[in-house]
């Protein structure tokens, strides 16, 4: 019998794929490594609605995809019964967790989890958090498979996020002590680390860090007379990533350049348009507000990039998962700090082919140095062989080493 038929591995996910997003797209390389050793099954709960269950595919190289069924509330008869019933579960795990979720269309998800679980003779979960609805599933499934070991993977733990509350913080630490205490171990990502070390839930706390994300290769652009072209991909926060320092800074460039803005704005509500036209008239033709695009249509993009663009957090415990992405491309990067605890800078500081735009210092002075760097940069690369070398442990057959060596403990 295959080796492999016997190590089942089962992941709780709110979608898979297709889904650009970055902690998705990590988790599809990892999943996509570990199935050389495991057989991969990825239940897509879909609780945001960001897939197409009817148009989406049951395989993705190599991983099998099932879609849990939403709850059917067609029919007077049905209606009521969702509605007598959700008042119950939503009353038993609201006392438990003392947060707010779905829990009754939860409960439903995990009665098919459990049901795959037995059909499948599954002995290991994973679920990734979204942002812990999905780790909630989870843990209702093992208040009735005892014997299964769980793994719950947290990307972005909301105890310790500080876009929230203080009260709504001292809610999440207050969820996760209880959450937590069914998972054999909890994989989380290490720019968390430094929070949770006085943590009571450290002992079960193993860590990974950001992955490369190497795919296609990169060969440097070698028009020399055409604009250079700078190239950000990624979302823009207005409370933790907002881009007005970097977009004045860019501005003020004299010399020759394109620069184009991949990704969406979050936090700006009907100011955006506005804030959009605001920006768009101070640079003229220079800057592209291009929007969201596909991961294949991105690659087009990077391949006519000169440089990229990188923006850091404000908060020192999130870091943009496309810092690793950047640099497994290769090509220069201009990273605009915003604080001066940066998290992207553990990573930078390695990287050959960099320039950084500290958060004090004459605007001027700045800028002086970025066209230099520009001008400079252009059509260096760095190579595969020595990203892979300084950064040994992002990976991807390094961080799955990890998940492996803690599920087959």
């Amino acid at each position: 019998m295959d080796d492999k038929l016997d190590k089942k591995l089962l992941v709780l996910m709110d979608s898979y794929y297709p889904d650009s997003r970055a902690t998705t797209y990590i988790m599809q390389r990892i999943l996509e490594n570990l199935s050389k050793d495991y057989a991969v099954t990825v239940c897509v709960l879909n609780l945001m609605n960001r897939c197409d269950r009817d148009n989406a595919p049951s395989e993705h190289n190599g991983i099998n995809i099932r879609y849990l069924k939403p709850l059917d509330y067609s029919g007077f008869f049905k209606k009521c019964y969702h509605y007598i019933n959700s008042k119950r579960v939503f009353a038993r795990y609201k006392r438990k967790y003392k947060t707010t979720y779905g829990y009754y269309a939860l409960k439903h998800y995990s009665r098919q989890i459990e049901r795959i679980i037995k059909e499948q003779g599954i002995k290991n979960v994973v679920s990734v958090a979204s942002p812990t609805d999905v780790h909630i599933c989870a843990d209702m499934v093992m208040e009735k498979c005892r014997n299964v070991k769980w793994f719950p993977v947290c990307f972005d733990p909301h105890a310790y996020n500080m876009s929230y509350s203080e009260k709504m913080r001292e809610a999440f630490v207050a969820e996760e002590k209880i959450l937590y205490e069914k998972a054999t171990a909890i994989l989380m990502l290490k720019q968390a680390e430094n929070d949770y070390k006085n943590n009571t839930l450290n002992r079960k706390i193993v860590y990974f860090d950001l992955p490369i994300m190497r795919g296609a290769s990169y060969p440097p652009v070698v028009d020399s007379d055409k604009p250079a072209v700078l190239t950000y991909i990624g979302n823009f926060y207005k409370g933790i990533r907002n881009p007005d320092r970097m977009l004045q800074l860019l501005s003020k460039i004299k010399i020759d350049v394109v620069i184009e803005l991949i990704g969406s704005f979050s936090g700006w509500g009907d100011e955006l348009e506005s804030y959009i036209s605001r920006w768009e008239s101070a640079f003229g033709k220079k800057l592209k507000v291009l929007g969201r695009k596909s991961r294949e249509e991105i690659k087009d993009y990077i391949a006519r990039s000169d440089i990229m663009l990188n923006l850091g957090n404000t908060t020192h415990n999130q870091c943009p998962s496309k810092v690793l992405d950047y640099i497994s491309i290769g090509k220069p990067i201009i990273h605009f700090k915003q604080v001066n605890d940066c998290s992207s800078m553990s990573y930078l500081k390695k990287y050959p082919i960099v320039f950084v735009a500290e958060t004090d210092g004459a605007d001027d002075d700045i800028v002086c140095r970025l066209e230099d760097f520009i001008l400079t940069s252009k059509g260096k690369t760095v190579s595969a062989d020595m990203i892979e070398s300084q950064y040994e442990q992002n990976t991807i057959s390094y961080i799955c080493g990890i998940f492996k060596a803690n599920i087959e403990r």
